[in-house]
C-alpha cells in the first residue's frame, strides 16, 4: 500500500481489512467479489498433452483428445488423454441379468403349463364324449357309448315286435356322421364297454345294412344308423343334414328272437 492511501474497510461491518484480504476477519465477508472485483471466472489454461481434468465422467478410448472454449468464449484450450495411463483399462461390463424362464419359478411355471394342456388333452380325449351326451341317454346302460352331437328323440318298448319280449328301443339323431361312420364309431366303442361284436350278424336279415350286433352277458345290442326317415308307430323320425337317424335296440338273448350263434346262448 502506497503513502497515504487508506486502508479498505470491509462493506458489512466496517472493520480495516488489509488490501489485498478476501475475507473479512471480523464478519467473515468475502471481500473479492463485495468490494467490486470481476465476478467472471478467470481464463480456463491450456493444458499440456497428458495433463488436466478430465472432461467427461466416461472413460474415453485411450489417446483420445478434448478441446473448447474458455469461460469467457476465448481460449480454445486443449489438451490430449495421456495414453500410458489408461492403457490398461477394461471398460466396465454389466453382468447380463438373468432369464426369469431358466429361474426355479420360471420352471414351475412351465411344467404347470404342460401338465394343464396334458390334463385338457386327456379330458377332451377321454371324457369329454361321456360328458357331452350325459344328458340324452334317457335309461340307456352306460356300457354302450354315444357320440357328440347327437338328440334323443325316442325310447320305445319293442316286446311286440320282431326283436322279441323285453327289448327296447331308443331312437337319437346325430349331426355329421354318415351310417358308415356311425358303424365304425360302433366298432371302435362297443369293445370298450366289454360288448363282443358278433361276425355271424352279418349274415343275418334281422341286422339291417350296415348294422352290427354286440354281445354282453344275456343281452345284445342291435345298433344302425340310416339316413332314411324312420317310422315307428305314429311317429317318424328324419336324420339332420348331412346326418343319420341311430337306433339301439337292446335284446334279451333268452326271448328267442335271435338267430341261431348271432350271441352265445342265441
Amino acid at each position: 500500500m502506497g503513502p497515504g492511501a487508506s486502508a479498505p474497510a470491509c462493506p458489512r461491518c466496517g472493520t480495516t481489512v488489509p488490501a489485498n484480504a478476501r475475507f473479512c476477519r471480523n464478519c467473515g465477508l468475502t471481500l473479492t467479489a463485495a468490494m467490486g472485483a470481476s465476478s467472471e471466472p478467470p481464463l480456463l489454461p491450456t493444458f499440456a498433452a497428458g495433463y488436466g481434468p478430465s472432461a467427461t465422467d466416461d472413460y474415453p478410448s485411450p489417446g483420445a483428445g478434448y478441446a473448447a472454449q474458455g469461460a469467457n468464449g476465448q481460449g480454445p484450450y486443449s489438451y490430449q488423454y495421456p495414453v500410458g495411463d489408461y492403457a490398461d483399462f477394461e471398460p466396465y461390463e454389466q453382468k447380463p441379468k438373468g432369464s426369469f424362464w431358466r429361474s426355479l419359478w420360471g420352471v414351475l411355471v412351465i411344467s404347470s403349463l404342460v401338465m394343464l394342456v396334458l390334463g385338457v388333452s386327456a379330458f377332451a380325449l377321454y371324457y369329454y364324449p361321456s360328458l357331452c351326451t350325459v344328458g340324452s341317454r334317457n335309461g340307456l346302460r352306460n356300457d354302450i357309448a354315444l357320440p357328440c352331437g347327437l338328440t334323443y328323440q325316442n325310447q320305445l318298448d319293442r316286446s311286440n315286435s320282431a326283436t322279441g319280449k323285453g327289448s327296447k328301443e331308443w331312437i337319437y339323431t346325430v349331426d355329421g356322421m354318415t351310417p358308415p361312420q356311425v358303424k365304425a364309431f360302433y366298432e371302435s366303442k362297443l369293445p370298450e364297454g366289454g360288448w363282443t361284436i358278433s361276425t355271424a350278424a352279418a349274415q343275418s336279415s334281422q341286422v339291417p345294412p350296415g348294422g352290427l350286433i354286440g354281445c354282453k352277458g344275456p343281452t345284445a345290442a342291435l345298433i344302425y344308423g340310416t339316413q332314411g326317415t324312420v317310422q315307428e308307430g305314429d311317429f317318424a323320425f328324419s336324420p339332420p343334414p348331412q346326418g343319420s337317424v341311430l337306433i339301439i335296440i337292446l335284446i334279451p338273448i333268452s326271448n328267442g328272437s335271435l338267430p341261431a350263434g348271432v350271441c352265445p346262448g342265441s
